[in-house]
């Protein structure tokens, strides 16, 4: 009897330690500790080196400084449940340097999905997920660096605690310099050269 009870005293343990443990690594979102590596720091667990079922697609592959990319982060076949997204330039040779905080990360309004990482002290620099819900789909806008050269969106993508891609790129995005974007006025206030060149570039753009 003393045997049985302990035993069933174990596994009730066991049964709490399951219940209580996470299984989606951040369901919150990614913390900005993980931004270096772009990996969801999930114990010790290796990156997938397989064809990801996801992809990270730009609307334009020519821009200049300044300019709005729309950024999608798709599922090709089975969802995804949270996500870590910033930009990178493409160096000599077509290889990617690693993040590299370029341009600046704009969210859709309303969008409740997603929300933005300080990454190394820098504002909208990155961003994540706000819960662990599926997703099929996810848009967001990437504003140009004003310099010359090619860049891309990396992308991490997690299906569950023990399956994720790391460094998912987009295709290359060409910019050019633009000698008459201001780079500085991120609210567009006092700037009126900027919000005109901006609404040049899309007259639908609502500009506060």
């Amino acid at each position: 009897m003393k045997t049985s009870a302990r035993f069933l005293s174990f596994l009730g343990i066991v049964a709490i330690i399951l219940y209580i443990t996470p299984s989606d690594g951040h369901p919150t979102g990614a913390p900005s500790s993980q931004c270096d590596s772009m990996t969801p720091g999930h114990q010790a667990l290796q990156a997938q080196t397989s064809e990801p079922p996801y992809q990270v697609v730009a609307a334009k592959n020519l821009v200049q400084g300044g300019e709005l990319v729309r950024i999608r982060l798709a599922a090709t076949s089975i969802p995804y449940k949270g996500f870590l997204a910033m930009a990178t330039k493409v160096a000599d040779g077509g290889v990617t340097d690693g993040p590299a905080l370029l341009g600046k990360i704009k969210s859709l309004d309303g969008d409740r999905l997603v929300q933005k990482v300080k990454c190394f002290g820098l504002e909208d620099s990155a961003l994540t997920h706000t819960d662990n819900s599926a997703k099929r789909s996810i848009e967001f806008d990437w504003i140009a660096p004003n310099e010359d050269g090619h860049f891309v969106i990396l992308a991490t993508f997690v299906k569950d605690f023990k399956t994720f891609w790391v460094h998912v790129p987009s295709q290359q995005i060409q910019v050019k310099k633009n000698p008459n974007f201001f780079p500085d006025d991120e609210e567009h206030e006092g700037n009126p050269g900027q919000v005109k060149y901006l609404k040049e570039l899309d007259p639908f753009l609502e500009l506060v």
